[in-house]
């Protein structure tokens, strides 16, 4: 390759030529379906989240957001690429140039062959507003940041006020009257933001390239040592301990501070921009989902067993801990406990303040009334428990189900594995949706439902039956073991069977409905996978 332009072209497109085929197939495939039967505009609306999830990951592969830690305070922009002989504003405006053209032509056929179809008109402004999200997307994961996890404290709220730029100028007394006004204001407004961007990133880059990253606690850890000596710090009592720390100030404390993000953008959000007091308590539900929804993205990650998450291998580091395949995943496990605990306690104390803010808390009254009228007190009460409870427990069982996915330590089954659960989230939301529109539809999907369950769990216990075996002949784990954990599981599961037979009349569900659901839900073949997929990478 002579000329740094097609090299740094084939950075992209080359290591990342499946993922980016992928998600042009699924432009390429609803254009084509649209041209033959255009979908209502609620469908479209929702299948657009298809779109989305593929147009974050374009952005993510031309910001070099796979290449390095989000969390960290160094630049996002890989140091192998600074020995290149070309100019800083070449390993930075080739990168930009190609992301956001490639982002605003997907962009474009969607909108024109997928929305437009389908009834859905979308202003001109979101064309340039989207380039300028990439520019600024690019900026900020190559721009070096003094602190840990200040880059993604500070992306959060600048794309958001970018994605929703109309809502803050209305918020600050700006509100457009005719809507070509509008497209010329917020077109020319993401415009300029494009060069500021480049700018941005190109000193950021050029900070980088000669080593000069901030920090900013230097001062404070200097005052620090001076102040009080450094004193050893107390040692763990096993090396379980020791790893349950490790994996928790590595991959659980992460979630923890991203959710807390996300829940102040929310907040912000809901606070700033809604002015409809009924609105505003709806923002309750989705403080309460926010751990839900990230855990199953975020369990790949957690599962990774090498130093940094980018890793597929295992370091010399993670081989040789004192710790089998078996402990290895277990304090993964605990680990994620802590870090759904921790998660689950600030969103239990934010819910109730969001709900006395809002006001919400009048319209609880009237629910308790219904529930404790139509099934008693003590169901009532019941249920509450058990939403309680599911607030921690649902993201544990999320965030441990697909750590075998980083536990292999092949660096594509961690991308697949989120894209996958998204597809399936997204699917079932469609669903739920739609469930009233098409009754004949509803009751096809009614009868097949038990089958599909039912081959859903004998494909469970057939795979559960085949790790637990392979785990006693690598003495992995003994046959005692083996039967306390079965017999666990076995304790857990029927015990929530018989907590839900009273919560929930058979009338809404029947009891083998219930049964194949509660058995589906404990967890058992995926956890039993994790440690053969530990050992998969650790004895390649």
């Amino acid at each position: 390759m002579h000329s740094p332009a097609v090299a740094l072209t084939w950075e992209f497109w080359g290591r990342h030529r499946l993922g980016l085929s992928a998600v042009g197939a699924l432009v390429l495939t609803f254009a084509v379906g649209c041209a033959f039967a255009p979908l209502t505009a609620n469908l479209a609306a929702i299948n657009s989240m298809w779109f989305i999830i593929g147009l974050c990951y374009v952005i993510g592969v031309f910001a070099y957001g796979f290449d390095g830690r989000l969390e960290s305070a160094e630049s996002g922009f890989p140091a192998r690429l600074f020995l290149l002989p070309v100019r800083t504003w070449v390993l930075v405006g080739w990168p930009m140039l190609q992301g956001v053209i490639v982002a605003v032509l997907l962009w474009l056929g969607w909108s024109y062959f997928v929305l437009r179809p389908s009834g859905i008109e979308t202003p001109l402004w979101w064309s340039v507003m989207l380039a300028a999200v990439v520019a600024v997307s690019q900026a900020i994961v190559w721009l070096p940041f003094g602190l840990p996890w200040l880059r993604l404290l500070v992306a959060i709220p600048v794309l958001t006020a970018l994605v929703r730029a109309p809502a803050f100028l209305a918020l600050a007394g700006e509100r457009f009257t005719l809507p070509e006004t509008q497209n010329s204001v917020l077109s020319a407004f993401a415009a300029a933001l494009i060069p500021l961007a480049f700018l941005v990133a190109w000193a950021g880059v050029s900070r980088a390239r000669r080593g000069d990253n901030p920090d900013w606690l230097q001062a404070w850890r200097s005052v620090r040592l001076v102040a009080r000596p450094q004193r050893d710090a107390r040692p763990f009592s096993s090396a379980m301990w020791a790893q349950i720390w490790y994996e928790w100030r590595v991959r659980g404390f992460g979630f923890v501070v991203i959710v807390v993000f996300i829940l102040a953008v929310l907040i912000a959000l809901g606070a700033l921009l809604e002015r409809d007091p009924s609105k505003q308590t709806n923002f309750g539900v989705m403080l309460l989902l926010s751990p839900m929804l990230l855990a199953p993205f975020w369990s790949a990650f957690a599962g990774t067993a090498g130093v940094t998450d980018r890793s597929a291998r295992l370091s010399a580091f993670a081989a040789t801990r004192p710790l089998s395949n078996s402990a290895l995943v277990v304090a993964k496990f605990r680990a994620m406990g802590l870090t759904a605990i921790a998660a689950g306690v600030i969103v239990l104390v934010v819910f109730p303040a969001w709900m006395v803010y809002t006001g919400g808390y009048r319209e609880l009254g009237p629910v308790w009334d219904g529930v404790v009228a139509k099934y008693g007190t003590a169901r009532a009460v019941g249920f509450c428990i058990l939403f309680v409870v599911s607030v921690v427990v649902l993201p544990w069982r999320m965030l441990v189900v697909g750590m075998w996915a980083g536990l292999t330590g092949r660096a594509w089954v961690p991308v697949i594995y989120p894209l996958v659960v998204g597809i399936l989230g997204l699917q079932l939301v469609h669903e739920w949706i739609t469930w009233n529109a098409d009754p004949a539809r509803r009751e096809r999907i009614l009868d097949v439902l038990p089958w599909a369950a039912g081959c859903a769990v004998v494909l469970k216990f057939l795979v559960s039956w085949w790790a637990l075996a392979a785990l006693v002949l690598r003495g992995e784990l003994g046959t005692n073991t083996i039967m306390k954990l079965l017999g666990a599981w076995i304790l857990i599961a029927a015990s929530l069977f018989i907590v839900l037979v009273w919560l929930i009349p058979s009338e809404l569900v029947p009891l083998y409905g219930l049964a194949l659901g509660v058995v589906l839900f404990v967890p058992l073949a995926r956890l039993a996978v994790a440690p053969l997929a530990l050992a998969w990478n650790r004895h390649r």
